[in-house]
């Protein structure tokens, strides 16, 4: 952005904290609402520059919606490889092995390191059998070091599907409503892998859709 640009981060709690139970923010409209009572300790009063990523660019965009709301301009919002809020499936307990994968590829790909992964690998094992398998591949894929504990790495695993999991209800609960302004996307050229996956069709779907169905939206 340039050293001219200041730019504020706000971090949200890992997968693993919120499985833990220690996000208080059950709803992206009380996220939103938070973080802009950050913001405005710093800015009180707009144009206010938004960017989100992934999750965090749904967070944002309800941020404009409450900031226009509240009489405030929003002189940008730019979406980073986030897709709309318009998935409808809940992903529970029983889909805990497509977020596994999907998670474990994420993981992967902050790594640099080859790895792949399938949802279908998981269907027929047991839960905790879905987390050693999972472990034992990104051992082998030097994704995580070898010499890990299972005691320690499993119980970890299992925080972030539930956080997950968690985030993803907040996902679901949310209505987006049209948002009166101009969305700026930003796409990845390089994706973890989870369009190869043919257990997450739908999540494709919506990335398969040029503008990731936010056209509706604005």
């Amino acid at each position: 952005l340039g050293r001219e640009r200041p730019f504020y981060g706000l971090q949200a709690p890992s997968l693993s904290e919120i499985g833990e139970g220690e996000d208080n923010y059950t709803t992206i409209e009380a996220r939103a609402a938070a973080y802009i009572e950050a913001l405005r300790a710093v800015q009180p009063a707009g144009p206010y520059f938004l960017a989100g990523w992934s999750f965090g660019g749904v967070v944002a965009f309800e941020m404009a919606q409450q900031l226009q709301r509240a009489g405030e301009k929003v002189g940008l919002l730019a979406l980073l490889d986030t897709v709309a809020p318009v998935l409808a499936t809940d992903l529970d307990e029983a889909e805990s092995g497509k977020i596994l994968a999907a998670l474990a590829r994420e993981h992967a790909s902050k790594t640099g390191r080859p790895f792949a992964l399938s949802s279908a690998e998981l269907l027929e094992l047991e839960p905790e059998e879905q987390l050693r398998y999972v472990l034992e591949k990104m051992k082998a894929a030097e994704v995580v070091a070898a010499d890990i504990r299972e005691e320690i790495a499993l119980p970890w695993m299992s925080r972030m599907l539930k956080g997950y999991r968690s985030r993803g209800r907040a996902y679901q609960a949310y209505t987006p409503e049209v948002y009166a302004g101009e969305i700026t996307l930003f796409k990845a050229n390089i994706n973890p892998g989870h369009l190869k996956d043919t257990g997450m069709k739908e999540i494709t779907a919506l990335f398969l859709d040029p503008t990731y169905c936010w056209a509706d939206l604005s």
